[in-house]
């Protein structure tokens, strides 16, 4: 579903029929824009739905379901997206490298990918210390460095983008282009493109620590045999904010300001959003769930559990794709960047924060 888990539920008619549902911050962008209508009021009078039930970050401090400005409440989360450290056990012990730690630093995963980039000193084959998908869309890694190394990158209301205050040359965001222009040349090549780590997670995989992972083909693979195996060689962990942060993908069920039965719409919205849906979606589809007890979930995916548990402290910040100069300029430019440190010829890092400050200062400037 967009950057979850599904292309199946679409973009309903938005424009004055109901609910629909959309894909992560396009649903912000829509209420931004005007179409969309709070529901805050339905939520008020209407005792029988329990917004608890929901994890707290998806619910409270997402831009998905809540405007930018986080006063009011426009979607019910109805499907999480997957971005965690997964680690490959049976290389780790190959390098003789012990495992990663309960809670993963960004320093962590340069220091042991260093150590498995080569040879497999057991198997001979060429080995990578990480993956990471190097032309995403959203920049999911770079949110979640920039949770890890404090760098704001920019500071104020997204609903008021020419007024922020941009950081982006700050000595916390040259951290995280340091640690990109290290990491990029421990992956494979093809990370650039979302490339080279197709057997991440299977048994030919050859990357050490797969960063922003799902788990979804380990966990296919063990729906479909019911073989521990992969799930024990893979495992999960939380993401390198300081609680486990990450950048968190929601899709929300939201309602167009013109429906012509609000009261309908507001049923469909809390039935589709709700348990017995995202019970039935998880078991047919796969769908990560976004309650806070969803104990339908197999006691074997770790993967779901550990995706709940970011998405549980996750939090929306103003490096996010909710954000029109960050999708547009910030991460194709960061992207540009592991590109070419990824073949030995990174920029000079303070040029390029001083270059993206100055363009995102001109293009704040030029908003109405």
């Amino acid at each position: 579903m967009g950057e979850c888990e599904s292309q199946a539920i679409r973009h309903a008619d938005v424009q004055g029929r109901g609910c629909a549902v959309y894909r992560g911050a396009y649903a912000a962008q829509w209420y931004q824009q005007g179409p969309l209508r709070d529901i805050d009021d339905l939520i008020k009078g209407d005792p029988e739905f329990k917004p608890d039930i929901y994890l707290d970050g998806v619910w409270n401090k997402s831009y998905s379901t809540k405007s930018l400005d986080g006063t009011k409440q426009f979607g019910i989360p109805a499907v999480l997206g997957r971005r965690e450290i997964i680690f490959d056990k049976k290389l780790f012990e190959d390098w003789g490298i012990s495992p990663l730690g309960g809670k993963v630093t960004p320093e962590e995963v340069l220091e042991k990918a260093k150590k498995m980039k080569g040879k497999n000193p057991k198997t001979g084959e060429d080995n990578y210390g990480l993956f990471w998908n190097g032309g995403s869309l959203n920049g999911s890694l770079i949110v979640a460095l920039a949770l890890a190394y404090n760098a704001k990158g920019a500071e104020g209301d997204l609903g008021d983008m020419k007024n922020i205050k941009w950081k982006l040359n700050s000595p916390e965001m040259v951290k995280v282009m340091e640690w990109i222009k290290e990491a990029a040349p421990l992956a494979p090549p093809g990370f650039v493109n979302n490339q080279g780590g197709e057997n991440f997670g299977l048994p030919k995989n050859n990357i050490a620590i797969g960063l922003d992972q799902t788990g979804g083909p380990t966990m296919s693979q063990y729906r479909t045999n019911k073989d521990k195996a992969l799930l024990d060689r893979f495992e999960a962990r939380m993401n390198l904010g300081p609680k486990g942060e990450g950048w968190v993908a929601v899709d929300p069920f939201i309602m167009a300001k013109d429906a012509k039965n609000v009261q309908a719409s507001w049923e469909v919205m809390k039935f589709l959003a709700g348990y017995e849906t995202q019970k039935h979606n998880y078991q047919y589809f796969a769908y990560t769930p976004t309650l806070k007890n969803p104990d339908f979930i197999l006691p074997e995916d770790k993967y779901v559990k550990t995706a709940l548990e970011i998405a549980n402290v996750g939090h929306s910040e103003p490096l996010d794709e909710a954000n029109p100069f960050y999708l547009s300029d910030i991460v194709p430019a960061i992207n540009g960047f592991a590109s070419k440190a990824a073949a030995g010829s990174a920029p000079d890092i303070k040029a390029f924060l001083d270059d993206l400050q100055a363009k995102a200062e001109k293009w704040s400037a030029s908003q109405k």
